[in-house]
């Protein structure tokens, strides 16, 4: 949802080549079929019939496998599993990933709690979630909620923050955050 909110304000695609963020990594300009879903999550679909497993190319930065957290250090190429069930992606390091329960259509099942993924690396990174009733045009004027969450790893320590703009009030009161690739580097966490 977030990545069609930039899609309508900024006009960036919701499926975006790779080479549209990592303008500076030659590698990316010939890789077509792996691409990102918004800011954070490479999708690596599986086009060859049969295959059990695929190559790809993550650009530099810390990863993470979306379906079992095995971390990856990018600026090369890999081979990973791609059983026929289940699709590669991958999570860029840094990123604060909101799930919610599948839906088949906006209010099919109230939201008591939003679960919040946080995924470590080193340094400071800002992630953007875009939140609005889901139908109707009170987002037009400022019934919205535009949350920026700062993850701050330093090899020891984790915090993470958020910000709000806006001024729509999700049903939801609490989080259920969870954190990826923290264990055996982080002594505190601040959350």
């Amino acid at each position: 949802y977030t990545a069609f909110w930039q899609n309508v304000t900024k006009g960036t695609p919701v499926l975006r080549p790779m080479s549209f963020m990592y303008q500076e990594d030659a590698e990316t300009l010939h890789r077509m079929e792996e691409f990102m879903v918004g800011d954070n999550l490479v999708a690596v679909p599986v086009s060859e019939q049969g295959a059990t497993s695929r190559g790809l190319y993550l650009p530099e930065g810390h990863w993470y496998d979306f379906r079992d957290e095995k971390e990856y250090q990018g600026g090369k190429e890999f081979y990973v599993a791609a059983p026929l069930d289940s699709v590669p992606m991958f999570v860029k390091g840094g990123a604060v990933i909101p799930l919610a329960p599948v839906m088949q259509y906006v209010g099919e099942k109230e939201i008591q709690q939003h679960e919040i993924h946080a995924y470590y690396t080193e340094g400071r990174v800002e992630s953007v979630w875009y939140q609005d009733e889901g139908d109707g045009y009170e987002y037009e004027g400022d019934c919205y909620r535009l949350t920026t969450f700062t993850l701050k790893g330093d090899g020891r320590n984790l915090a993470l923050t958020q910000r709000h703009e806006g001024h729509f009030v999700p049903t939801y009161e609490t989080y259920k955050i969870v954190l990826h690739g923290i264990h055996k580097r982080v002594s505190r966490c601040l959350v």
